[in-house]
């Protein structure tokens, strides 16, 4: 994969990595099953 290319004011810089988390469901679920599936509409987004 190859990242976009920035032109302009920030050409040549790069972002700083961000730690985070990628669960997924069916292993979140497998652990918590008393866990609820909210979607954005829940939230009312």
């Amino acid at each position: 994969h190859t990242p976009p290319k920035v032109t302009g004011e920030l050409e040549g810089d790069r972002l700083a990595a961000v730690v985070h988390a990628n669960h997924f469901w069916f292993a979140w679920s497998a652990f918590f099953p008393d866990s609820e599936l909210r979607t954005a509409d829940f939230f009312g987004s």
